[in-house]
């Protein structure tokens, strides 16, 4: 081949080596097929959640019998007074283990905050004013 002449690329296959071609597009189209596969497996999966309104003189729960799973809680105060929302679990026939919070929302904000619930039952308490027992909620669990 002279300088002069244009650069030709064999594009020629080898009759010999087509099935290696073959297995060659076949694997990288299951890479590109994998890839995009497991690209929307993040996306699209969403949390349950549980809506809690909380108020000077009361505490809304949205659902009061869930399935078990790993849960939003989306508090709204629509009170006037700070509050602080609390789930609890049962420790000797008492709901005192506190196995979700949030503290400190102000009026007419809002926070959330994720839990674990398992089977079971718990309470969800709201405390306006941040003070006391709360006005507690009894959720079921199944």
């Amino acid at each position: 081949m002279s300088t002069s002449e244009p650069y030709r690329l064999n594009l020629a296959i080898n009759p010999g080596r087509t099935h290696l071609h073959r297995r060659a597009i076949t694997l990288i189209a299951l890479s590109v097929v994998s890839i995009v596969g497991l690209g929307g497996c993040s996306k699209g999966a969403t949390t349950p959640t549980i809506t809690v309104k909380a108020a000077d003189r009361a505490c809304t729960v949205d659902k009061t019998v869930l399935n078990s799973a790993k849960m939003e809680v989306q508090v709204t105060n629509a009170g006037s007074k700070v509050t602080e929302v609390y789930v609890y679990a049962p420790v000797s026939g008492r709901y005192s283990r506190i196995i979700g919070e949030a503290e400190n929302i102000g009026p007419q904000t809002s926070q959330s905050f994720t839990v674990n619930l398992r089977a079971g039952q718990y309470e969800i308490a709201c405390k306006p004013g941040m003070r006391g027992n709360g006005i507690r909620t009894r959720v079921s669990v199944r």
